[in-house]
């Protein structure tokens, strides 16, 4: 496993964190080593002058402020004539003015911001006109939703602290003692869920988030047995027991929304599941919202292998989520790749998974316009299958497709899903090399990198971005160092399409030898054949890598464009 650096950077003692970090951080299979810098070298890392930090930039820092530092002249002197939420949007300009000098010079860094705001006795509780809210609080407040238009501008991204001191409460995420004796405001408690949030979010940026939440139904996605209580006996409704369901299923629309596939994996009768989802009004999800169900009397091993062969993806990609502890434990022992949390004995607690689900296995560091209609696209790719299954041929398939496509190069909007593709696809993935935003970012900075996005429509609808090369001018070659397709759209023509095509922009621009490297992985073994396929040779004898494939400069590749109108966009 690779370690990857990491840094804090912020005006507190920071070695009761680190360790904390790092172990949550192998949670999501991340080793890390991370630096701490605080009580002066904030200030000279922000700043662009602290050597160490310099010398070898991190992948990625977190800017933990304290709004006590950044603002305590409000707590000194309330009374002040100046304008506290001016102050709060003047030190936040500041600071991401430093992050943008800094990304500049460092761009392949990620850089992610977090306030803490400990509680106060001089905040103004007690004084009955909401108005009148303390300076301190409104400097903090304008500093925050300074931080987040600039996340909204794509200029940095936010670490959401102040709805984790919402969620667990301040006096319980932070010690006096520990601050005034060891300068570290958080408690042991609050330390440890710092670290998670911490971990999760730096997890979501280098891309090892999962994909799919496969739900049981009965006492999960409502209260009771429909085979034994009947569809209208269940539990289920705006009072009583029934009401956290419903809230449960909410908070499950809400990560369908942001991309998150939403199955069914159940031992159930499969008409009463569809007589539930027909006949009764208070289910909150929909049968629509569903990308793929898994309903009959096998095990739910046997039922997740269904769904992940449904949705052509790895079952590493998937949460189970079931009440009944022997089916947890079944898909533990059989799927280790799987990920199984613990399910609340008390009903009330649902929301609560609902929530920590999003967070923990499901963030996304800036949703794109694909996450939006991840669950109607893998409907797309279900409907061309059928429409595959119907057709005389693979040519009149394909045909009937009605196929058009546009390359985007070098397109700087495009930047987070050039990223989630790089970090999310395992089968039509050439040398599997993940890149964070940052790092996409850097290449787009570089005049020797050249990124090529490509999208795909088709009779059924836009299935948006779903291929993406990069590649460099190495001054000897063109070098591929990613080459991926989302499997939603694989068996169209469309990879080869899309790669002949960018290495003839790329000739034209620079006869130089192609060179690419395919890097065997758990699923991506039929890439091993797709350079040879294209007309490129291998380079075993000259290097002894089996996986080196060379284009000469005097030989094109083999044209694949099949049936699909394809069109150019270039960034000035």
């Amino acid at each position: 496993m690779s370690c990857t650096r990491l840094a804090i950077v912020g005006p507190a003692t920071w070695s009761g964190l680190i360790p904390r970090l790092a172990g949550a951080l192998r949670a999501y299979g991340i080793e890390a080593a991370i630096d701490g810098y605080g009580f002066g070298d904030e200030l000279t890392v922000l700043a662009g002058q602290h050597k160490a930090f310099f010398a070898g930039p991190p992948a990625g820092v977190f800017v933990i402020q304290d709004a006590r530092v950044l603002f305590r002249k409000w707590l000194r002197d309330p009374r002040s004539a100046d304008d506290p939420e001016a102050d709060g949007r003047d030190a936040a300009r500041l600071l991401i003015g430093s992050l943008q000098a800094l990304r500049e010079r460092i761009p392949e860094t990620s850089w992610i911001v977090g306030t803490l705001a400990p509680p106060y006795p001089n905040s103004g509780d007690g004084v009955g006109n909401p108005a009148s809210t303390d300076a301190f609080t409104r400097a903090t407040m304008n500093f925050n939703g300074e931080l987040w238009r600039a996340w909204e501008g794509g200029t940095l991204d936010v670490l959401d602290l102040e709805r984790v001191g919402a969620e667990w409460g301040t006096r319980t995420l932070f010690d006096p003692r520990l601050d005034q004796l060891a300068r570290f405001p958080g408690s042991a408690h609050g330390m440890a869920v710092l670290a998670e949030r911490m971990a999760a979010r730096w997890a979501a940026t280098a891309g090892r988030m999962k994909k799919v939440v496969a739900l049981d139904c009965d006492n999960t996605l409502w209260g009771g047995v429909v085979g034994e209580d009947g569809v209208d006996g269940i539990q289920m409704g705006e009072d009583g027991a029934g009401r956290a369901f419903v809230m449960f299923q909410e908070a499950l629309l809400a990560l369908e929304a942001r991309g998150v596939l939403l199955t069914l994996c159940s031992r159930n009768n499969p008409h009463d599941v569809e007589e539930v989802f027909a006949r009764r009004p208070e289910m909150a999800l929909r049968r629509e919202r569903l990308a793929a169900v898994a309903i009959g009397w096998d095990s739910k091993t046997a039922g997740l292998q269904t769904l992940a062969r449904q949705l052509g993806l790895g079952l590493d990609s998937f949460v189970f989520v079931d009440d009944n502890p022997r089916e947890r434990e079944e898909v533990r022992q059989a799927l280790p790749m799987v990920t199984v949390p613990e399910f609340p004995d008390d009903p009330a607690d649902l929301p609560a998974l609902g929530a920590e689900l999003g967070w923990r296995w499901f963030q996304r560091v800036r949703p794109t316009q694909e996450d939006g209609q991840r669950t109607i696209q893998y409907r797309l790719r279900s409907a061309a299958e059928e429409l595959n299954a119907q057709a005389a041929s693979p040519v009149e398939f394909l045909r009937s497709l009605n196929m058009t496509a546009t390359i985007h190069v070098d397109n700087p909007n495009l930047v987070s899903r050039m990223a989630q593709l790089t970090q999310k696809t395992n089968q039509f993935n050439l040398t599997l090399h993940r890149y964070t935003e940052a790092e996409i970012r850097g290449m787009l900075h570089h005049p020797a990198w050249h990124l090529f996005a490509g999208t795909l429509a088709d009779r059924f609808g836009d299935h948006g971005v779903v291929a993406l090369l990069i590649a460099q001018d190495t001054g000897r070659a063109w070098k591929i160092d990613v080459l991926v397709q989302s499997c939603r759209v694989l068996g169209r023509g469309y990879e080869a399409a899309f790669t002949t095509a960018v290495i003839e922009y790329l000739r034209e621009r620079k006869t130089l030898p192609i060179e690419a490297r395919y890097v065997p992985g758990p699923r991506n073994s039929q890439m091993e054949a797709f350079c040879p396929e294209l007309g490129f040779s291998q380079e075993q004898e000259s290097t002894g890598d089996r996986g080196a494939y060379r284009l000469a400069p005097d030989k094109t590749p083999v044209q694949h464009r099949g049936f699909i109108d394809l069109r150019w966009e270039v960034s000035a």
